[in-house]
């Protein structure tokens, strides 16, 4: 069965612009402020969601599409910071953007699962953290490649991609979106998805 939280890639072009990727830390940091930013409210706004869902088996509406459009924002970032897509994002987490998050609408879920989220979703935090360290080679990795050859190698974006998924449905898990655990293989069936062009 798929996995509620999902990510499309439309496949980017393997050159990419070397300048822009050169300046690729400096030209995220206003999305990765806003990311810290959002992510108050959006902890907030769990926080509330989690009462109810605690007491009715649902998260609300309006929670969830708060958080959902939060975590689709995230999955914009994270791709572009990670050189997956060279398109700049758009600060609002927008649908069309080359790599992007589907999140089903709300659903029932196990009240007793919801009131120990935290502490059920310590190994998926655990192991997010620690592909986010290896993200960070990643990415390094990537950026010495676009700088000399002016391409981006389609291994290292399947990889960064896989990671992002990973984390995204960490976030989302933590987020009361799904009570599905956050999937960890790297087939696609594990919530990557290739979109069309």
């Amino acid at each position: 069965m798929p996995h509620p939280i999902s990510l499309s890639l439309i496949e980017p072009a393997a050159e990419r612009n070397r300048l822009t990727s050169f300046f690729r830390p400096i030209l995220a940091i206003p999305h990765l402020i806003w990311v810290a930013l959002w992510g108050v409210a959006a902890v907030i706004t769990a926080a509330i969601g989690w009462f109810v869902v605690v007491v009715r088996g649902r998260m609300p509406l309006w929670a969830h599409q708060f958080i959902a459009r939060y975590v689709r924002y995230v999955t914009h970032v994270y791709g572009y910071a990670a050189l997956v897509v060279d398109q700049y994002p758009r600060f609002f987490g927008a649908a069309g953007y080359p790599l992007d998050a589907a999140i089903l609408a709300p659903a029932e879920q196990n009240r007793w699962q919801a009131g120990f989220r935290l502490i059920l979703a310590l190994p998926a935090m655990i192991f997010a953290q620690v592909l986010q360290d290896v993200l960070i080679v990643v990415v390094v990795f990537s950026w010495f490649v676009i700088l000399v050859t002016g391409r981006q190698f389609d291994g290292l974006v399947h990889i960064a991609t896989w990671i992002i998924r990973v984390q995204v449905q960490t976030l989302a898990y933590l987020g009361l979106l799904t009570e599905r655990y956050p999937r960890i293989d790297i087939e696609q069936s594990g919530g990557l998805q290739a979109a069309p062009a």
